[in-house]
This record gives structure tokens, sequence and C-alpha cells, in this order.
């Protein structure tokens, strides 16, 4: 994976330098929802080195996920912010955050919503399970995907009173992912 460098048949562009600077050996990156799976070998300022353990073709424009990173970035790109503007201005009456790292991200996106929707917070990477307490006083609804701790966690909804969705994977009735889900509400 390499900043600034189109990607081809033997490596892949990443056009986020952010990602690539807190890269560590050993670090996961899911790609296109996980269809592709990388384990970091090496990194360099611009460039990481990765072994591929799960293969895919990757076309442009999809997706990375780092499951076991916390990006030093806020969870809303400029696109987001735009959009999350428009669907407000139609009244919608939840906005979800994907991706949630910390409380901060929910309290960042509450300060933009000012009160015009409630808050869901998708619970994905571990780094949020580990600040799971503090996003869950931060939202007003959470949703557990991605195959994190999902007992744990709706222990904790409950007793905050969140809406809680719970994501778990059903049986293997899907062919074009690595991990597939499956949701279900739950009433704190």
């Amino acid at each position: 994976m390499a900043v600034d460098r189109a990607g081809d048949a033997t490596r892949v562009s990443l056009p986020h330098p952010e990602i690539i600077h807190t890269l560590k050996k050993g670090d996961t990156l899911l790609v296109d929802d996980g269809k592709v799976r990388v384990k970091v070998l090496s990194t360099s300022k611009t460039s990481a080195i990765c072994r591929v353990e799960v293969g895919g073709t990757i076309s442009d424009r999809k997706g990375v996920n780092t499951p076991s990173i916390v990006l030093p970035i806020s969870p809303l790109t400029h696109k987001d912010r735009a959009d999350l503007q428009a669907a407000l201005s139609l009244g919608v009456d939840w906005v979800a955050l994907s991706f949630v790292q910390r409380a901060e991200d929910m309290h960042e996106l509450r300060a933009l919503v000012q009160g015009r929707a409630l808050l869901m917070a998708k619970i994905e990477k571990p780094s949020a399970v580990k600040a799971l307490k503090q996003i869950v006083a931060a939202s007003d609804g959470c949703m557990v995907a991605r195959g994190v701790c999902v007992r744990v966690y709706v222990c904790v909804c409950v007793r905050v009173c969140v809406y809680c969705v719970c994501v778990y994977k059903p049986t293997d009735r899907h062919t074009h992912t690595i991990t597939h889900t499956h949701t279900q509400g739950i009433s704190g």
C-alpha cells in the first residue's frame, strides 16, 4: 500500500496518508467491507508492505477499515458533513456514525446535529469496545457489528437505557464477503 502512487496488480494506492502514518507491523487492514484482508509486515513514511491474508479483486474507491488502529482524524469527511446537513434539512429522525473509535467522535457529531436528530453509534472496532461506556453515554442508540463482544455491550447498553442494535453472523448464506451480519433490535 502506498500514498501518491497508482495502484496496479502488485500494489494498492491508499490516498490517506494518516492511515499509512499510524500503521505498525502486525496491524490488519480490511478493504472493501472486509472482502480483502492484509497484515502489515513493515512500514515507511509513504508506504506499507503487507501480506494478503484473504485475497480478492479491488476496484477504485473502496473503503479501508483499520480495526487495530485508532486514527487521529475526524470520523466525518467533508462529504459526510455536507450529506449530514442535507439529511437534517429533510428532517431525519436518526443519524448513525460508522466506525466510532471514541466518545469524542459522538460529541463531534452531536455538535453538528444540534439536537435535530438522535444519534446512533456503530461499534465496529476494538478501540470502540475499550471506550464502550463512554461511547454509549454519548449516544442515543448503538449498533454492534463486525464480531465485537455483543454480550458485554448489551449489558452496558441496558444499564444506560440506550436503544441497541446487535449485529451477528447468521448461517453462511452469502458468498461474496468473509464476514456477514444480521441485525436485531434490543430496547434498554
